[in-house]
């Protein structure tokens, strides 16, 4: 995700940044079938963080985010963090554009 937001905000669109609430409890994977569910269950219970907080967590980043300009940066839980050191090569981030573009085209109206 970070070599495609990017890539989207070096094409000078509408600003982009990435938001990694962690994990919320939810039911979203309710009907997995077992081990995960239980996994998940237990992950859940251990270090989940109720939907409140992580509503909260969204219009804090929303907030700065409005405040600041901020653009390209990646949030975890209301936090800015820094980006991962990939090993990229000089092209990679526009082949990944390319791939999604051509990845979506089906989708878009002709």
């Amino acid at each position: 995700m970070q070599v495609f937001a990017g890539e989207y905000n070096r094409r000078g669109m509408v600003p982009l940044n990435i938001y990694m609430p962690g994990l919320v409890k939810t039911k979203i994977l309710a009907n997995e079938p077992q081990p995960m569910r239980t996994l998940v269950k237990i992950l859940n219970w251990v270090i989940g963080i109720p939907v409140d907080k992580a509503a909260a967590n969204v219009f804090a980043v929303v907030d700065q985010v409005a405040r600041t300009r901020a653009q390209n940066v990646t949030f975890a839980w209301a936090k800015p963090r820094p980006p991962l050191d990939l090993r990229l090569q000089p092209t990679d981030a526009a082949r990944l554009w390319v791939l999604t573009q051509d990845l979506l085209r089906p989708y878009r109206p002709t």
